[in-house]
């Protein structure tokens, strides 16, 4: 799909809900939303390493809202995904996200 295509309105009838759209989608989205909420706290913490004190408020919310909050992830810079051992939270490379 290019810009031209989506400016002119000439985009294809039935448009793929995955694959070449729904990675750049997510990626974009979650980009925009780390720079918002960067901005409106001061500053921005980029690491490839995940430790006790990036999780923190996340550990926080789940003691708040307990059962309710049904899964956890931190969004770093580095090029690997996992599971923390010590509490499950998933750990996901930004770059990971895209197609």
């Amino acid at each position: 799909m290019t810009k031209q295509k989506l400016l002119h309105g000439d985009v294809p009838e039935t448009m793929p809900r995955d694959g070449i759209y729904l990675g750049p989608l997510l990626e974009s989205l979650a980009a925009l939303s780390l720079q918002v909420f960067a901005q409106a706290a001061g500053g921005v913490k980029l690491t490839n390493a995940v430790d006790s004190t990036h999780v923190r408020h996340i550990h926080w919310l789940k003691r708040i809202i307990g059962d309710d909050l049904v899964g956890s992830i931190v969004i770093n810079t580095g090029n690997v995904a996992y599971r923390r051992p010590q509490d499950g939270m998933a750990v996901v490379s930004l770059g990971l996200l895209g197609p």
